[in-house]
């Protein structure tokens, strides 16, 4: 299974197209998925600053 998605190129090329393989695709995921976990991680460990207040939900 291929995944034909549209990539802003700076450039004289535009916009291209980009096949992504299945393996590209769960790779990326996987890495989006572990990138949210750290991210709620830390943001629960930092309750008290400020700076996260308005991005955590209780």
């Amino acid at each position: 299974m291929e995944t034909v998605i549209k990539v802003l190129q700076p450039g004289p090329l535009g916009i291209i197209e980009h096949k992504f393989s299945a393996e590209e695709i769960r790779k990326a995921n996987d890495t989006v998925s572990k990138a949210v976990a750290n991210w709620r991680t830390n943001a629960n460990l930092h309750q008290k600053n400020q700076l996260l207040k308005d991005y955590i939900q209780k």
